[in-house]
């Protein structure tokens, strides 16, 4: 008795490494020119972005700034503050090796202890955490029909996405935004923060 059998072939991603990782922040920063001489630091936080990701083999290399962001009292009772960035470079070994592979790299921001080493000088201390996934495109085939002898089917049909690619893509936001009627004027910026937000996703001449 012969079967014949038809089959179709369907991909994946799957994630088949992820790891956690500790990025030391060990810098001392001047002040700059613009801003007051420190008295007292109240808050200092610094937060990852990777801007390079390669995959050789097993190695992952990756590549970014990490922002610093420091709040602190001037000499004469007055707030300031400011930002600056922290270039950084890490390998992480990964688990597994993968030909077909994508990295996803999610950054988290963390406090730093930080002190004045002066009138105009920092000295910072801490970490912050990486957490990397890589993602394998796994093929498989299931059974499409199937004949033969007294064989019987049951059929059903079931959705599935087929995936073409895993990208990210950062984005310089410029705007000049005013601060209402009836507001009293900027002395300090203290903190500027972003979050996007995506309300429409299309494909446009295949991209």
């Amino acid at each position: 008795m012969e079967f014949h059998v038809q089959k179709q072939g369907v991909s994946r991603y799957e994630c088949v490494s992820e790891q956690t990782v500790e990025q030391p922040v060990d810098v001392e920063l001047p002040l700059p020119e613009a801003c007051a001489d420190v008295a007292r630091v109240l808050r200092c936080k610094a937060t990852p972005r990777v801007t390079t990701k390669e995959l050789r083999g097993r190695t992952l290399t990756l590549e970014g700034t990490i922002t610093v962001q420091v709040l602190y009292c001037t000499a004469d009772g007055g707030l300031s503050g400011f930002c600056a960035p922290v270039p950084f470079s890490r390998s992480i070994e990964t688990d597994i090796t993968c030909d077909a592979g994508a990295v996803e790299v999610r950054g988290a921001s963390e406090p730093l202890h930080c002190r004045p080493t002066g009138a105009r000088r920092l000295d910072l201390h801490g970490a912050v955490r990486l957490r990397a996934r890589l993602f394998c495109r796994r093929n498989a085939e299931i059974v499409t029909d199937a004949a033969g002898g007294e064989l019987q089917l049951r059929r059903g049909t079931v959705a599935a996405t087929l995936p073409v690619g895993l990208a990210e893509k950062h984005l310089i936001v410029e705007e000049e935004l005013g601060i209402g009627q009836g507001q009293p004027a900027v002395e300090q910026l203290l903190r500027c923060d972003a979050t996007a937000r995506a309300t429409d996703c299309r494909t446009v001449g295949g991209k």
